[in-house]
């Protein structure tokens, strides 16, 4: 998976964003759909001057899948 396969997820006029913080560092993840069809979970951070930094993406899981679908 690429960095620009897991931006195509902010694209997905559906996608859900969940709690994804550690410890005391607020994290996001989006779980949505990329142009290829493929879920993913992509967990970014959202900086003070407005940047966002993506730290990990994944295929999304039968749970996070879930959470697409019905919340």
């Amino acid at each position: 998976m690429t960095f620009l396969e897991a931006c195509e997820v902010f694209f997905d006029p559906f996608f859900r964003l969940v709690d994804a913080s550690v410890e005391e560092e607020a994290r996001e993840a989006a779980i949505g759909y990329t142009e290829d069809s493929g879920l993913l979970f992509v967990v970014r951070l959202v900086r003070e001057e407005e940047s966002i930094r993506i730290i990990s993406a994944r295929p999304a899981t039968a749970e996070e899948k879930k959470i697409y679908e019905y919340e």
